[in-house]
């Protein structure tokens, strides 16, 4: 019987240490360096910590997408004037260098320059502007000022 007894008793000990219990389980989960915290409040955490970050970025960038829109808008609605002012003298003026050219009062040099000049990235070079890019009088800007004067004597 005391065999028997032994055996059972192995078999006891062998389940202990097959099954743990709930608490073993806790305690051998966690290393000496991991604080108490449960493991699911720290993902919590963290996931909170990470969509707070993704809303953070978010609406740092609605709000410079919001800023840029107004000032695109507000800049638009200022230089707007003087763009069309700029357009309507430029225009005018190729018209008169065409039709000066055809009734043969200006050359073919000076028609090809004419042209090159007032070719839109040569007349809003920031160079005829102030220093916040205005201009007081599109009549005074030194490209379309030379080719008034050029043109208007021919």
């Amino acid at each position: 019987m005391q065999s028997g007894n032994k055996c059972e008793d192995n078999d006891n000990n062998e389940d202990s240490d097959v099954w743990i219990s709930e608490d073993e389980d806790n305690i051998s989960n966690r290393d000496d360096n991991t604080p108490s915290i449960d493991r699911n409040e720290e993902k919590d955490n963290l996931s909170i910590q990470s969509l707070k970050r993704k809303h953070e970025k978010q609406g740092y960038l609605d709000g410079i997408t919001k800023a840029r829109e107004l000032s695109l808008q507000q800049g638009f609605d200022e230089g707007y004037p003087i763009g069309s002012q700029i357009g309507e003298i430029v225009g005018q003026l190729i018209a008169k260098t065409c039709a000066r050219f055809e009734a043969k009062k200006i050359t073919q040099e000076d028609r090809k320059r004419c042209l090159k000049e007032l070719q839109i990235e040569n007349v809003l070079q920031s160079k005829y502007f102030d220093d916040s890019l205005s201009i007081s009088d599109p009549r005074n800007h030194k490209v379309l000022e030379y080719w008034i004067h050029e043109l208007s004597e021919k």
